[in-house]
């Protein structure tokens, strides 16, 4: 039976969540993208990390990202009291993938079924952090594009704050009977709180359409 929905707002951190949810992350396997040192993926990994998953697979387009990211977590696992065991008993792994190349994305993706085949390993959670910012497009006023609803528009949070709904959605046992929904500050989204064209299923079933011509495969779903 799945935990009662706990009281989470614009404020909770995800070291807050990884706590209430520890359980949870004890012995799985993580795979995330978008780990760049000081990012969100990255604290993300770094606070999970502390409660005893049982392997994190960082996936980022340069080893040296990685690396230092790994490096990180186990720093952070080591000053941390939480972890109650040896830093080096925190397994890294990493893998290279550029997901602008769609060639590299499925290298990386055979690499994670050679782990599989090979070495039994299983992804228990994919958490899909990566994106994009600093693109050279400008909005007419000559502002970088995005600037006014990436900068003036959103209020602040911390990096700790920013990956509390990472965290729930992740590892919540109560959302998921609400599978395919939106979260927000680690909630559930009401319906009026979603945009309209993010629910609509017209334009997600031409997103699908021109997601399968982009890669050349037919999915079913």
């Amino acid at each position: 039976m799945a935990a009662p929905q706990p009281s989470y707002d614009f404020h909770t951190t995800a070291t807050a969540a990884a706590s209430s949810l520890s359980a949870s992350i004890r012995n799985k396997t993580i795979l995330i993208t978008g780990v760049t040192p000081n990012s969100l993926g990255a604290h993300f990994a770094a606070t999970i990390a502390l409660h005893a998953p049982r392997l994190l697979i960082l996936a980022s387009r340069t080893q040296s990202a990685i690396d230092a990211t790994a490096a990180a977590i186990r720093a952070a696992a080591a000053d941390s009291a939480v972890a109650n065991a040896n830093a080096d008993a925190v397994a890294v792994r990493g893998v290279i993938v550029d997901l602008a190349s769609l060639a590299s994305a499925r290298r990386a993706g055979d690499e994670v079924a050679r782990m599989q085949r090979d070495e039994g390993v299983v992804v228990d959670v994919l958490v899909l952090n990566a994106g994009v910012m600093a693109l050279s497009v400008f909005a007419s006023n000559g502002n970088p594009q995005g600037f006014k609803e990436y900068w003036e528009k959103h209020p602040f949070k911390t990096l700790d704050e920013g990956t509390s709904t990472h965290v729930v959605a992740a590892f919540a046992d109560w959302i998921e009977k609400d599978n395919g929904k939106f979260l927000r500050d680690a909630q559930i989204c009401s319906f009026d709180m979603v945009a309209p064209w993010a629910r609509n299923s017209y334009d997600a079933e031409r997103l699908w359409k021109m997601s399968e011509d982009m890669v050349g495969e037919k999915f079913d779903f």
